[in-house]
């Protein structure tokens, strides 16, 4: 089984993105956050930040790290928060 959260982000993003996750970009004080979605994930009323989905690559790392052979059809709210 590939270790996702080992390969380089580029490389892993695409193989994430090929399973159906998206980066929204939104606002953070005067400039933009990127967002990584899991699959199926939209932000808006009833998602949180860190627990349906994530501000940060390391946190998408985390996520991968903590499930079995790096699942990433499987919650997101599975993920330790921060």
């Amino acid at each position: 089984v590939e270790d996702l959260a080992s390969l380089p982000w580029e490389t892993l993003w695409q193989k994430l993105e090929a399973q159906g996750w998206q980066i929204e970009h939104g606002p953070r004080g005067k400039g933009r956050q990127a967002y990584y979605l899991p699959p199926g994930v939209k932000r808006g009323p009833g998602k949180k930040n860190r627990v349906d989905y994530f501000d940060s690559r390391k946190l998408v790392l985390q996520l991968l790290s903590c499930k079995d052979g790096g699942d990433t059809e499987a919650s997101a709210a599975e993920a330790p928060e921060q």
